[in-house]
């Protein structure tokens, strides 16, 4: 039996004539009979207009196979409820939770954008385009009489 909430209780009930188990709740019918209630080793069932009960078998030695069943389930992991400190929140944000069969991953946000914004800087620190471009051409005329030489023409002088 798994018990639980009147909602939620569930019996798992072995049909030996049929060799054949399943799983059954409150208000299920088994072999005509109504399930009315299920506790912790036995089930209370509703057969022609009476109440009956039926025990949960208990098993002699063995290996706890008989019916097929593995003979070990590991206990559902649910983390106990506390009540968390505020200023220990952001610490405990960082420590991934441990669940059964799922990847745990420590990769945090996405990564920020690396690069500062620039400021230009003022015109005063930098010549302006205008005036490196002026220079330059201007360097450039003098040396050739007025206009600007080719390859060609210099390897002839």
């Amino acid at each position: 039996t798994v018990t639980g909430s009147d909602r939620d209780a569930r019996a798992i009930i072995v049909d030996e004539k049929k060799k054949r188990q399943d799983i059954y709740q409150i208000g299920d019918v088994v072999q005509g009979a109504l399930i009315k209630k299920v506790e912790r080793g036995r089930v209370i069932l509703e057969v022609n207009g009476r109440d009956e009960v039926l025990l949960l078998k208990e098993r002699k030695g063995g290996t706890g196979r008989e019916s097929g069943l593995p003979s070990f389930v590991p206990p559902v992991y649910r983390p106990p409820v506390q009540q968390r400190d505020p200023s220990t929140s952001r610490e405990r944000k960082d420590i991934p939770v441990v669940r059964p069969h799922r990847r745990i991953t420590f990769r945090k946000d996405r990564a920020r954008e690396i690069r500062e914004p620039v400021e230009p800087l003022p015109a005063e620190i930098l010549p302006s385009v205008d005036d490196a471009t002026a220079g330059a051409a201007g360097a450039g005329q003098a040396g050739a009489g007025g206009e600007q030489g080719t390859g060609e023409d210099e390897a002839a002088q």
